[in-house]
């Protein structure tokens, strides 16, 4: 996978999201240290009281949703650029060479972009962590 930048002004498709169906989700931080801010954020969807997708067919169900693909369709896609459906419970804070682990089934986001270029944009490496 390769590397990721954004820069200031720039807005992903889905502020809040989950990761595909993945074991584990991994970001590792790039930029210099003077140039981090911010950091990988994680939150509690407000409308279902969940701050992770559905895991099984009984999680579904309470969340009235027919299919683990209905999550990107129904709380993602309709709600994740909403900032008033989402309550921030954490902020792991970018610093460089900082890896960040995560479960991809938890609400989460890369927190606000930054930056003019190359030089002090938002730089991360992306990873998926499957079984083999």
């Amino acid at each position: 996978m390769a590397s990721s930048a954004s820069r200031a002004g720039d807005i992903g498709r889905g502020r809040v999201h989950i990761d595909g169906p993945v074991e584990w989700s991994g970001i590792l931080y790039l930029g210099r240290p003077e140039d981090c801010r911010g950091g990988t954020e994680f939150f509690r969807h407000l409308p279902t009281g969940t701050e992770r997708a559905p895991l099984d067919a009984r999680e579904l169900q309470a969340m009235g949703l027919p299919s683990y693909d209905a999550v990107q369709d129904e709380p993602i896609a309709r709600d994740g650029n909403d900032p008033s459906k989402w309550e921030l419970t954490m902020r792991v804070p970018m610093r460089f060479n900082r890896l960040v682990l995560l479960r991809p089934w938890m609400w989460h986001s890369a927190g606000g972009a930054f930056g003019e270029g190359l030089e002090d944009e938002r730089l991360v490496y992306p990873m998926v962590l499957t079984r083999a």
